[in-house]
């Protein structure tokens, strides 16, 4: 796996948007802990959260102009939380939501973290929370809700539309797996950032102690990976967005 030194890069053009497929999760979609399977009881084409957002490019005649884009956030690492007061391993879920709400919230990493934390709490005390495969990310939509913010998945995806997310909207949440092996468990961490000169991507990892810059294809080769392992239902290239239905803090970020 080639690692990159860590530099900043600044947002440089303004959001644009694009047509879109969009999918909301209820808590009644939910991915299977074994294989992280999504239900087909999600609805589709139904977003808005003050205003719409567009969530998928559908690639045309002409090639996807891709932005250089980075988001600087406070990497919270998942031993850093606890369940039942001890570290744990299995957190990598809500330390990846705690790390996009710090977005949303003005780059506040005490009540990210705090987030994240409260996210173990209460879905520990409903049963959700397990301690070898941790968290599902279905299972914090009430959670998110209260902090006014939307949860929408997009599955079997492609660069373009990944990237598209990136850049109009914020740091998005990626499934992969742990180590950026192939055969590490299931895994969740932070997309914040993509410069298409070198054609590298930057994650925060939960599992790390800083940001981590890798190219483009050592990204995919794990990404691409059918998390099912059935051609007749897939489950490959997915990602989350998290987003503020504030319409204010959502024209601040475009």
């Amino acid at each position: 796996m080639k690692k990159l030194p860590l530099f900043i890069l600044r947002r440089t053009l303004p959001a644009i948007f694009f047509t879109f497929v969009l999918i909301i999760l209820h808590p009644g979609s939910s991915f299977a802990e074994s294989t992280t399977e999504t239900e087909a009881d999600s609805s589709e084409n139904v977003a808005s959260v003050g205003k719409p957002i567009n969530l998928s490019y559908e690639p045309g005649f002409q090639a996807y102009a891709y932005k250089n884009v980075n988001y600087e956030l406070g990497l919270i690492s998942q031993t850093d939380l606890t369940y039942r007061g001890y570290p744990t391993l299995s957190a990598c879920t809500a330390a990846s939501i705690g790390m996009i709400s710090e977005f949303w919230m003005d780059g506040d990493f005490t009540e990210g973290q705090l987030f994240a934390q409260s996210i173990i709490d209460i879905n520990t005390e409903q049963g959700n929370f397990d301690e070898f495969s941790g968290l599902l990310i279905t299972d914090t939509v009430d959670e998110l809700d209260d902090r006014n913010l939307a949860l929408f998945v997009i599955k079997n995806s492609n660069k373009e539309t990944l990237m598209n997310s990136l850049e109009t909207i914020g740091p998005v949440a990626v499934l992969v797996k742990s180590g950026w092996k192939r055969n590490g468990a299931n895994h969740m961490a932070i997309l914040s950032g993509y410069d298409p000169e070198s054609d590298v991507v930057t994650i925060y990892d939960p599992n790390l102690d800083k940001p981590l810059r890798l190219y483009w294809g050592t990204f995919d080769s794990i990404w691409k990976i059918n998390f099912t392992g059935r051609k007749e239902n897939p489950l490959m290239r997915t990602f989350f967005v998290i987003v503020s239905r504030d319409p204010a803090k959502l024209a601040a970020h475009q």
